[in-house]
């Protein structure tokens, strides 16, 4: 179905990059963010009961602890590299990673 909206000119702007930088149609770009939003938070399940809650929008987010130091970017991406290695492992079947 064809439509027509008014986007502020910035989010237009942005749009357009990220579709491009992502190798998509700014449609296409927009078709996903609008499902994404769409999606019920609800429909996602929690991995890991014992790491994740869901905060008072029903969005996964890590459990914090009063000890817990405070997430820096460098912690984020230190979590993501680890992450990151494991999920290779479970997908080549390589223990050794």
């Amino acid at each position: 179905m064809k439509t027509t909206f008014n986007l502020p000119d910035e989010l237009l702007t942005a749009s357009k990059t990220a579709a491009a930088q992502r190798g998509t149609t700014l449609v296409a770009f927009v078709e996903s963010a609008l499902r994404r939003e769409l999606r019920s938070s609800c429909d996602t399940v929690n991995p890991d009961p014992n790491r994740f809650e869901r905060n008072e929008l029903g969005f996964l987010v890590i459990k914090s602890r009063p000890t817990d130091q405070p997430m820096t970017s460098e912690s984020i991406r230190a979590l993501q590299e680890v992450h990151g290695q494991e999920e290779f492992a479970r997908a080549t079947g390589d223990p050794a990673q």
